[in-house]
């Protein structure tokens, strides 16, 4: 493939003869790039004989050039009478892929030396390999003719130089710089690209990224001579007597590269059914190369290389006007080899001046496509956590931004935009009756409609002058809070009941219009900024906290006043009373047991937090938990949990091992991991016995400060647990990027699993990720035997849930657990000691 287009140009680029050469005294460099005198011939005819031949014709120079089989002489006759002393010439050839290939000096009609420069006939080297070339001298009292002899099945002989001996060492000089660059950026690309696979493994894009590069070297080594710098001799020999196999083997993982990379199975299924089952075209095209020459392969390759071409090129536009921005960087890579292609092709043609760099132009472009593909892989990666991050921040099923948006990305986009806070206005359209019809239509039926809903609906609601569109991979018009509720937000520059009124008309028509939506009813409720930005983000809980308020009263709508306010007073007494709890050790921990599937034995628990309340009675941690994350109180709760849990651990067996779950607010404080090494020493724990549990979907993003605090956590010998694990987005960061030992599978994939062979699959893939970082998995949520079973038949070691114990008081887990398996310890201990009696 890469030979084949430069073989085809050269043919047609016949501009003039060359039959003499003429030296001077001035002479450095010449390019041969005309037809020359060519005769057929073969090994059995002497090269004194064809000296003799009068049969050389620069119109049989177009079929030495097109291969096949046959053998061709070519003279050139050296014109040396301007001389005044003895020159030393070079004759170079630029074609490394020569099988035979015999050149002979004549002088005065006598042969004086000759040299074999074919691949398949040149003696082994002796040192470093400095190209194919003819080092001989000549003079003015001398007639000087070069006779070669060149049969391949494969290339021709041009591109031909000669030069003297000066400019041979500066082309050697500079080819060799060349050379060195090419090998180090290769080397470079794939030392790189490795380590980023490593971290990526399941990104198959840089796995075929790696083979393509390969197959490129193995490719460009012997055609450009480098790789008699790094690879073996005989490697090279063989590589460049099938080269037509070697081009087979790299449009193949070129195609296999642009299926991974363009994601061909999401944006052209019908084609990738094709790629996917190519194997059973290249592997019989390959066999069969090696038994054909290469003029019969070239039958082969060249198709073939048009089929790809087509298929990556077509693919790359078809992706790229999806809005697939990487294959903008695939294609720019092609720009690059094409670029390349044709730059050598003007070289040989002697439109470009033949000089090493012009020489070497093709190489220059495939090292740009390389470092192009590099780049275009770099730009997937960040494209791809682009797209998980808008992924997290948009609802899938209804195609609108989501809450998350509105703590990550909402204050930001309305500071950029310049609007005073003040002047932000949100309002709340909760619809009611959803579930009743869900009940009668199902699940799916409502969800198709609300979607529909929300797009008719959407232009029109943009249109409103004082309407604010939201922005993350396109404009939107709200934020959906499912099942029944959507945030809009406006400007003050029209009186919020006009607002409302214009809100809900739109609502209200485009549900008349719908089959199955006409019975719901439609509430509002608005709420807006008094001070700062800081209370963007809660604003829909006003709101909220409003709309309770219309339905109670039966209200179309209600903004949000002081009055409602008293329930975020009970907010803030509930806070007070936290603190109080805190400080005067009312929080109890519970214990959760964990179990080992095996042998049914608790080998440790997770601790849980409780909260008897003197007044409220018991309230639950998903209320008290939240308000200390928004409090900043959180840090207090965990570092109560952590004194508790170290101190009781301490009395604790061993073998057990406890986990507590901590904050991503947690791991932000600067005195977290002095705290966790003064808990472990104060109460000399082995840190081996907790492991910190981070929950996956917790918002924290991976800094290098914050994976350096969780590199200092287990250098002090504490476990790293990933809770909810499969839930989130940042698997494979943590997972890549640190030493996890243990990672929870929640309870959404455990709940029904021995029924769900969907939750069997993902439960099943889930532990493998794991088991490849060598991390344990606990299985959360079991709650009968039939999913105990069913995990355990999955490969899953270690479970958690009902099925054995909900959480416990400590004391009673130590009489339940704790204890007897310190009794079956001291019996185990017992029973050696009386065997060694």
């Amino acid at each position: 493939m890469i030979r084949l287009i430069l073989l085809c140009l050269v043919v047609v680029s016949q501009v003039g003869i060359a039959k003499t050469i003429t030296v001077t005294d001035s002479f450095t460099k010449v390019g041969l790039n005309s037809p020359l005198l060519t005769a057929v011939g073969s090994t059995n005819v002497t090269a004194q004989d064809m000296y003799l031949n009068d049969l050389y014709s620069a119109s049989l120079y177009a079929q030495s050039v097109s291969p096949d089989d046959d053998g061709y002489w070519y003279k050139l006759n050296i014109q040396t009478d301007q001389l005044s002393q003895s020159k030393d010439l070079v004759l170079v050839f630029q074609n490394h892929l020569l099988q035979h290939l015999d050149v002979f000096l004549f002088k005065d009609g006598q042969l004086q030396t000759s040299k074999q420069l074919g691949i398949n006939d040149r003696a082994s080297l002796t040192s470093i390999y400095k190209g194919m070339y003819f080092r001989f001298s000549a003079d003015s009292s001398e007639s000087t003719t070069v006779l070669i002899y060149k049969q391949t099945d494969g290339p021709g002989i041009m591109p031909l130089v000669m030069m003297d001996g000066k400019s041979f060492a500066e082309y050697q000089a500079v080819t060799y710089f060349l050379w060195g660059g090419a090998i180090c950026v290769l080397i470079a690309l794939v030392i790189y690209n490795s380590f980023v696979f490593a971290l990526n493994r399941h990104n198959q894009q840089y796995a075929w990224y790696l083979v393509f590069q390969v197959f490129m070297l193995l490719n460009f080594a012997p055609l450009y001579g480098f790789g008699y710098l790094i690879l073996p001799e005989a490697m090279c020999h063989w590589l460049a007597n099938h080269m037509g196999i070697m081009h087979l083997l790299l449009l193949w993982s070129a195609l296999q590269f642009g299926y991974q990379f363009l994601e061909i199975k999401r944006f052209r299924p019908r084609l990738a059914r094709y790629i996917k089952h190519s194997y059973w075209v290249f592997i019989p095209l390959i066999i069969i190369g090696f038994n054909i020459t290469n003029l019969q392969r070239m039958f082969i390759t060249v198709p073939m290389m048009g089929i790809v071409l087509y298929i990556c090129i077509g693919s790359a536009v078809h992706t790229l006007r999806k809005g697939y921005r990487p294959a903008f960087y695939y294609l720019l890579s092609w720009v690059g080899v094409s670029l390349g292609a044709v730059g050598g092709y003007l070289t040989y043609i002697n439109v470009l001046p033949q000089n090493v760099l012009f020489m070497h132009a093709f190489l220059l472009g495939a090292l740009a496509e390389q470092l192009l593909l590099s780049v275009s892989l770099g730009v997937r990666l960040r494209f791809q956590e682009n797209k998980e991050k808008q992924h997290r921040l948009i609802d899938q099923t209804l195609d609108m931004p989501n809450q998350n948006f509105t703590h990550a990305l909402l204050t930001k986009q309305f500071v950029k935009s310049g609007i005073e806070p003040k002047r932000i206005r949100m309002v709340l359209i909760q619809l009611e009756g959803l579930d009743d019809i869900i009940g009668t239509l199902g699940t799916d039926l409502v969800t198709r409609s609300t979607v529909s809903l929300l797009e008719n609906m959407s232009e029109e609601i943009s249109q409103l002058p004082w309407q604010i569109d939201l922005k993350i991979d396109k404009h939107y018009f709200g934020v959906c809070i499912p099942p029944n509720k959507t945030l809009i937000y406006v400007t003050d520059e029209e009186p919020i009941e006009k607002q409302v009124q214009a809100l809900l008309k739109i609502w209200h028509n485009q549900i008349d219009n719908s089959c199955f939506l006409s019975d719901v009813y439609i509430r509002a409720a608005t709420a807006r900024i008094d001070h700062g930005w800081d209370e963007l983000p809660n604003l829909h809980q006003k709101a909220y906290m409003a709309v309770l308020e219309a339905k109670k009263a039966d209200k179309r709508w209600l903004p949000y006043n002081q009055t409602m306010a008293n329930k975020v007073q009970k907010h803030i007494e509930l806070l007070h009373d936290l603190k109080a709890a805190i400080t005067n050790n009312e929080l109890d921990i519970f214990i959760q047991p964990q179990v080992d599937l095996n042998s049914n034995l608790v080998v440790g628990g997770e601790a849980l937090i409780r909260w008897n309340h003197p007044k409220l009675g018991s309230v639950s941690p998903g209320v008290f938990i939240p308000i200390a994350e928004q409090s900043g109180l959180i840090y207090s709760v965990t570092k109560y949990v952590l004194q508790r849990v170290f101190s009781w651990v301490a009395t604790q067996p061993r073998d057990m091992r406890f986990s507590v779950n901590i904050s991503a607010l947690d791991i932000e404080q600067k005195d977290f991991v002095h705290y966790l090494k003064n808990m472990r020493d104060k109460f000399r724990v082995p840190a081996g016995c907790i492991t910190l549990e981070i929950t996956e979907s917790c918002e924290m993003e991976m800094s290098q400060d914050c994976i350096a605090k969780m590199i200092a956590i287990k250098k002090l010998g504490f476990a790293i647990s990933i809770d909810d694990f499969g839930t989130g987005y940042s698997s494979m960061a943590y997972l890549s990027q640190l030493d996890i030992d243990e990672v929870k599978v929640d309870i959404m994939f455990t709940r029904g699993i021995d029924k769900n062979f969907t939750h069997q699959t993902i439960v099943r893939s889930l532990i493998g990720l794991a088991a490849a970082f060598n991390a344990n998995v606990v299985i959360e949520g079991i709650e009968n035997a039939n999913e105990k079973q069913t995990v355990k038949a999955l490969g899953g070691r270690l479970g958690q849930g009902f099925y054995w114990s909900g959480a416990i008081p400590m004391l009673e887990f130590e009489t339940k657990y704790s204890q007897r398996l310190q009794d079956s310890h001291d019996e185990e201990k017992q029973s050696v000691a009386y065997l060694h009696r």
